[in-house]
């Protein structure tokens, strides 16, 4: 019924934020449905014909919380986190096809998105102001480049770049900088 599909672009998610006991459950069902299972749904039914013909891509919007598992995000990290190893897991699994994926770790974009985990963290996270933010207009050209030069990832540039470099380092590196960031309310 789709038809051709040469570019597949998982994009849809949600936001849920604050400490675990306090984030509402249907919230997070429909976090994890919308993120993770929305993702690796579509592209199996796309995935068929995209194999059929012999090429396509699957571009994956996972976000830096996927690797830098601050408190207070912990349901969007997992999710995020779900879709950063599903792309990368179904790039190896692609290898040895015409296909290929773009595994898009996005960092701050300046949306309402945005402002509402800012507002959701901020008691918790009061650098949460601080955050790198680049236009979805500058977002939306470095995903366009990416596919047109065939790239594998994308990763964010600034502070969220930084962030995710400090997961190759010591856990107690990343315990630290969130023990001094993050205060619980409760």
């Amino acid at each position: 019924e789709l038809g051709q599909i040469d570019v597949l672009i998982n994009n849809a998610g949600g936001f849920v934020a604050g400490q675990l006991e306090t984030q509402d459950l249907d919230d997070v069902y429909a976090l994890v449905q919308s993120t993770l299972l929305g993702t690796m749904h579509l592209t199996r039914r796309v995935l068929p014909g995209m194999l059929e013909r012999g090429s396509g891509k699957v571009v994956n919007n996972s976000s830096v919380v996927g690797y830098v598992h601050f408190p207070g995000v912990s349901t969007y990290s997992a999710a995020k986190s779900g879709v950063s190893g599903f792309t990368e897991s179904l790039r190896r699994e692609l290898a040895a096809t015409p296909l290929s994926t773009l595994h898009v770790v996005t960092g701050g974009i300046d949306t309402d998105m945005l402002d509402e985990a800012k507002d959701a963290l901020r008691d918790q996270f009061p650098g949460a102001d601080n955050w790198d933010q680049q236009t979805p207009e500058q977002w939306a050209d470095k995903i366009v480049d990416a596919i047109v030069k065939d790239k594998d990832t994308l990763g964010p540039g600034g502070k969220s770049a930084v962030a995710k470099l400090t997961t190759h380092l010591p856990s107690f590196v990343l315990d630290t900088i969130a023990e001094r960031g993050f205060t619980r309310t409760a």
